[in-house]
């Protein structure tokens, strides 16, 4: 084994296991959010099941309470989830920028773009700062996520920010 390959696993071997640790909770986090949305399905059903047979008003509206406390905890267990896929998005990215081969996908790249602006950067000169890329590349992957629809451009008077469409709509 070779020197570069040594520092290499003892510089990754840690990013590598915390990935992994991260991947497992999100995979228990991921069954809990799959059983919650089943419960929360069964007992929208009783409550139209109720609903139609014009049961006790009491009965109804505590099971609709409890169907509202269940997508309540749902809606957390969502940004959960979504909150480790940007961790371990994070990790990979920091693992990709350490390993020998430097280069990085343009999908890969246009991931961490979003990752980037979920986050609050969403000027060029922040996201090229983050990224660590030429200014050619980060235009590339702005060009095609706005082809994509993933992105929207918002001028600001000289300024230009990027924001995710799922939270400009």
């Amino acid at each position: 084994m070779g020197f570069r390959s040594f520092i290499r696993r003892v510089i990754l071997g840690d990013l590598e296991d915390e990935v992994r640790k991260l991947e497992d909770t999100l995979a228990q986090i991921s069954n809990r959010l799959e059983d919650l949305e089943r419960r929360v399905e069964d007992q929208a059903t009783q409550l139209r099941n109720l609903y139609q047979v014009k049961a006790d008003k009491g009965l109804y509206y505590d099971l609709s309470e409890r169907v509202e406390l269940a997508r309540e905890e749902l809606v957390k267990l969502r940004e959960e989830v979504d909150n480790l896929r940007s961790q371990i998005l994070a990790l990979e990215f920091s693992a990709s920028e350490k390993s020998v081969s430097n280069e990085m996908s343009t999908e890969d790249l246009a991931r961490m773009v979003e990752f980037y602006i979920r986050q609050g950067v969403t000027r060029p000169s922040e996201l090229q700062k983050k990224l660590g890329i030429s200014w050619e590349k980060l235009y590339a992957v702005l060009d095609e996520l706005l082809a994509k629809k993933r992105i929207q451009r918002i001028r600001k008077g000289r300024k230009t920010e990027y924001i995710l469409v799922e939270e400009g709509d």
